[in-house]
């Protein structure tokens, strides 16, 4: 499911169907955006805004759809998503959902010790990237090998953390990327035929006409 809606998000962008509507939300394509800068950070945004980007993937449905997929990476690869550096870690840190947090790195006064902290979290920008590009095969061996080295070791407790990252990405291939704006649409259609039906006495309804009076005068 995952890889599917990664390689159509891909086709849609490089052939651009004229009459594929319902991919349009408000005034512009949605994407992912992975920002081009010494701590890369990660957030949705409109297609206008991928232009400086280190990565983005697109364009998705809704921001709904979005935000599924990116809570869903997060918990494979940690990244930050907070657009400037503080003195405070950002609220993924605590959750150890953005793990070395950027914000802690740059408060760090040991230089080795920053040093080491900065390339694992491009190492986790990197992998982000594997994902986003929809290669999930290459991390799954990666975190296999790892859970049976760290077994071996009985280092059964940092086995564990790299096994739930295993059953994320299971996860992540499975999970179905519902359209739930356009379900509510269909949710809302059907209570409005049965309104129609209860109370207009109607036997068939095909179609729903709308219009804006907004800017009629008397």
């Amino acid at each position: 499911e995952y890889t599917s809606l990664i390689l159509e998000a891909k086709l849609i962008k490089k052939y651009l169907p004229p009459y594929n509507k319902i991919w349009k939300d408000g005034k512009s394509y949605l994407y992912i955006k992975i920002t081009n800068e010494e701590y890369p950070k990660v957030y949705p945004v409109r297609e206008t805004e991928t232009k400086d980007a280190l990565f983005s993937i697109g364009p998705f449905q809704s921001m709904k759809m979005v935000n599924s997929i990116l809570s869903t990476l997060r918990k494979i690869t940690p990244f930050c998503s907070q657009k400037k550096l503080s003195k405070k870690p950002c609220f993924y840190s605590k959750l150890k959902l953005c793990e070395p947090c950027p914000n802690q790195i740059e408060n760090i006064t040991n230089t080795k010790l920053k040093k080491l902290l900065k390339k694992k979290y491009l190492k986790n920008i990197k992998t982000l990237v594997e994902l986003l590009k929809g290669n999930t095969e290459k991390l799954e061996k990666i975190l296999i090998k790892k859970i049976q080295s760290l077994s071996k070791k009985n280092n059964f407790e940092e086995a564990i953390i790299y096994r739930e990252k295993l059953k994320r990405l299971e996860q992540l291939r499975r999970i179905n990327f519902l359209d739930y704006e356009t379900i509510g649409l269909e949710e809302k259609y059907k209570k409005l035929k049965e309104f129609f039906y209860k109370y207009f006495g109607l036997k068939k309804l095909e179609r729903i006409e709308c219009y804006d009076i907004s800017n009629w005068g008397d």
